[in-house]
């Protein structure tokens, strides 16, 4: 059964998403927000960090958290977090609305990740969330600290679990981010592992990066600005997701051309030779003209455009498997001009692209020994069972559970294979 919540108190209760059981495991705790939570300008610590990360499971419910601001940074390491949740690991959120929010963690002089959603995500999903607020980063440092900053997530990472998904997710807002080395994006600043997945995800977010690093032998200043991600650092799947927004990256002087990008991604690492990474983008469109660009005699195409802006950075090219266009923002209204999307996902009214309504579902898997229930999972429509359950007793023998790894589609019931004890 979720614990509901109806207001800023019990959403500020919320900790690591997690209770102990008796056997010492640990179940994953289910949270419903059940009504609108107003904050009104309060100062709010964020849910979650690197020693007691959100690993729950948050269902938004179709309801608003607003107005909630975050003038320092929050953790107990020098590797600080930001965010409505500031670390979040194998969690859940979805259904969930956050607006007119605003972060600015002022003197701050360590790396840092801020999301208006989430700051750092490790095997995250979030689906059907929508992220808009303001997020200020406004530092000059002599150093080598990073900001990572999305307007959803600010970095996205995986384990040995699964990667992180963000699915059917809108972000606005405007992101000013001056440090040392910036990353910045409005779905995601930097995604640092393998195969994360952003799908179906619309970004109309103002990003600008502002390296101030010394340019030095050891030290050089980067800022990489992207429409719907700052950084990727290793393979990364971005399929039918649209980005509109004004994007601006610069650095202080002597700091080389390639580490300065603006565009759909800002830069990234793989080659396209590499066999091991490298970005993916599938039907992926883009507002060109919102980057400052227009067609000319070096770029006399959308076609073109497309080819050298999807990644920023001085570097062409660096990706796979890719279909990409540059589109004005009114040519994102025609759907001739944008056949590429799924429309039973994405909507054109009054000639403005957007997602569709929708609503993510959660089924409950049993698990079952014999006739013995031995307990139950929550599980997001569409996503594995993780079977977390073993069989303890001594009548049976167990093997393993029945289950070929499947999506869930329904409420459902896994039976143990299992052989008479001995």
């Amino acid at each position: 059964n979720p614990l509901e919540i109806y207001t800023a108190k019990e959403l500020a209760s919320i900790t690591t998403g997690k209770a102990p059981l008796e056997d010492g495991t640990e179940r994953q705790l289910y949270y419903r927000l059940m009504a609108d939570i107003d904050l009104s300008g309060a100062e709010w610590t964020s849910i979650g960090n690197h020693s007691e990360p959100f690993e729950g499971i948050f269902d938004g419910n179709g309801f608003a958290i607003s107005g909630w601001v975050q003038t320092k940074a929050y953790d107990t390491t020098n590797d600080l977090v930001n965010g409505l949740f500031g670390h979040a690991r194998n969690a859940t959120i979805v259904n969930l609305t956050i607006r007119d929010f605003a972060i600015d963690p002022g003197q701050i002089s360590y790396t840092v990740n801020i999301g208006g959603l989430v700051g750092e995500g490790t095997n995250v999903v979030i689906e059907n969330c929508l992220v808009q607020g303001t997020i200020t980063v406004n530092r000059t440092l002599e150093t080598s600290e990073k900001v990572r900053v999305g307007m959803i997530i600010g970095q996205a990472s995986q384990n040995s679990v699964q990667p992180t998904r963000i699915e059917r997710c809108t972000a606005l807002g405007t992101i000013n981010a001056r440090y040392a080395m910036v990353y910045a994006g409005g779905i995601v600043g930097l995604s640092s592992s393998s195969h994360n997945q952003f799908l179906n995800c619309y970004a109309d977010v103002d990003v600008t990066a502002f390296g101030t690093a010394p340019n030095t032998a050891s030290t050089k200043a980067f800022a990489y600005a992207g429409q719907l991600v700052g950084y990727l650092s290793n393979v990364g799947d971005f399929d039918g997701c649209v980005g509109v927004g004004h994007v601006e990256a610069g650095a202080r002087d002597g700091t080389p051309v390639g580490n300065i990008g603006k565009g759909v991604m800002g830069s990234t690492y793989h080659p396209e030779s590499s066999t091991t990474g490298g970005l993916r983008f599938t039907n992926v469109y883009f507002d060109y003209e919102a980057l400052g660009l227009e067609l000319d005699e070096d770029y006399p195409t959308e076609a073109a455009l497309a080819d050298r802006y999807a990644v920023g950075g001085g570097i062409v090219k660096q990706y796979r498997y890719t279909t990409v266009y540059a589109r004005t923002r009114a040519e994102l209204g025609d759907p001739a001009l944008v056949d590429g999307l799924n429309m039973d996902v994405w909507q054109i009214v009054d000639g403005v692209l957007s997602l569709r309504p929708y609503h993510s579902e959660f089924f409950t898997v049993t698990y079952q020994v014999a006739d013995e229930v031995i307990g139950t999972q929550v599980v997001l429509k569409g996503q594995p069972a993780t079977c977390p359950f073993t069989y303890e007793g001594t009548e049976y023998v167990f093997l393993r559970w029945d289950y070929d790894d499947a999506g869930i589609q329904a409420d459902t019931t896994i039976q143990a294979i299992i052989r008479q004890g001995e």
